[in-house]
């Protein structure tokens, strides 16, 4: 909520597929926070093409926008796209898990 509220604009990109999607969004009530959503496909991962598509609805370029990811793929799709990128790591409020910036390759 604190980022809606903030005015932050949030778009859903994600490698599910709409049904499985479906199945996560009837877990967890999230739909209403994103103004678009981008589901993966058959093709492989599209998240670069996502991201560049939804960044364009906004009128932004990539390079305006923040990607949170929870895979090292998602951080490589979304530095592709030149978007900034930060990687959310699962762990159930363990010390050391949450948002980090990834380091970048050498």
């Amino acid at each position: 909520d604190s980022l809606r509220d903030a005015g932050l604009r949030m778009s859903l990109v994600t490698g599910k597929g709409p049904r499985s999607l479906e199945i996560s969004f009837g877990l967890l009530p999230l739909r209403g926070y994103f103004e678009t959503i981008a589901t993966g496909g058959r093709h492989g991962n599209t998240k670069r093409a996502s991201i560049e598509l939804a960044t364009a609805g906004w009128g932004l370029a990539p390079s305006q926008v923040a990607y949170i990811g929870d895979t090292t793929s998602d951080i490589q799709q979304a530095r592709m796209a030149g978007a900034g990128a930060g990687e959310r790591r699962a762990g159930g409020g363990r010390p050391g898990c949450g948002l980090r910036q990834p380091s970048r390759p050498a």
